[in-house]
């Protein structure tokens, strides 16, 4: 469990809520402990809060694809 008298001072305000409750769990992991928000970044597939797809990397790839075709065709 995370000490949070001990690393209070190491808190970062968290993307999702704004509280400044965002701890590094580990080396790779940042977690908010008042709303529950991680990142993982060890696991940097385009997924946000709780896991779910946030479309970023989907994005990315069809913007590439797109300015590719156009390139070819033209």
């Amino acid at each position: 469990m995370y000490d949070l008298k001990e690393h209070s001072h190491t808190l970062m305000e968290c993307p999702n809520c704004g509280k400044r409750a965002l701890a590094q769990t580990s080396s790779e992991r940042y977690e908010c402990l008042w709303c529950n928000f991680y990142r993982d970044l060890a696991h940097r597939h385009g997924l946000s809060r709780s896991g779910r797809f946030d479309g970023g990397v989907f994005f990315v790839i069809i913007a590439a694809v797109t300015i590719g075709l156009i390139m070819l065709g033209g």
